[in-house]
C-alpha cells in the first residue's frame, strides 16, 4: 500500500500518537514504528487492530479496503447515524419509507456484524437520506465516537 494507512487515518481523525495508545491498548512506540514503515501492520493481532481502527473512529473493515476508498474515506467525516439524524429521520421513521427493519438499520448504523442490505432497501436508503450510494459505503465504515473496551 502506498499510503500510511495509520497515519492517514489518524491525521484525519485528529488523534495524537499518544491518545492512540491509550485508547487502543497498542503501545506509542509500536505505533510509530508502524507510521514510519519501520514495522509492518501485520505484526499486529487483529484484535490489536480492530482496537486501533475502532480507537480512530473507523469500522476495522477498513483494513481490506482499497488505498482511494480509505482516502477517500478519511476526508468524509460523517456517520450514517448523523446524516439520518440531520434529514430528520427516526430509525423507525427511515424503516417506514425504506422498507428495512428499524434493527437492521440499526445494525447498520452501529456496524454490528454482516448486516446484508439488499439493493433495493440500500437505494431506498440513499434516496431518503439525498446520499449517493458512495456516501453511503464511506459513512458505513466511519464509527460513533466510543470509548474502546479492551480485551
Amino acid at each position: 500500500m502506498k499510503i500510511n494507512l495509520l497515519r492517514t487515518l489518524r491525521k484525519h481523525s485528529g488523534v495524537n500518537l499518544r491518545k492512540l495508545a491509550r485508547d487502543s491498548g497498542v503501545s506509542e512506540t509500536l505505533l510509530c514504528q508502524i507510521e514510519h514503515g519501520v514495522t509492518p501492520w501485520n505484526v499486529l493481532s487483529l484484535c490489536q487492530s480492530a482496537h486501533i481502527c475502532e480507537a480512530l473512529g473507523y469500522s476495522p473493515m477498513i483494513l481490506f479496503c482499497s488505498e482511494q476508498f480509505i482516502t477517500q474515506c478519511a476526508k468524509s467525516n460523517k456517520t450514517l447515524r448523523q446524516i439520518r439524524e440531520e434529514c430528520g429521520h427516526t430509525l423507525k421513521s427511515l424503516s417506514e419509507v425504506t422498507g428495512c427493519c428499524s434493527s437492521t438499520l440499526s445494525k447498520i448504523e452501529r456496524g454490528k456484524g454482516m448486516v446484508t442490505v439488499k439493493e433495493h432497501n440500500r437505494n431506498a436508503i440513499c434516496r431518503s437520506l439525498g446520499i449517493s450510494f458512495a456516501e453511503f459505503e464511506l459513512a458505513l465504515y466511519r464509527m460513533e465516537p466510543k470509548h474502546v473496551s479492551h480485551l
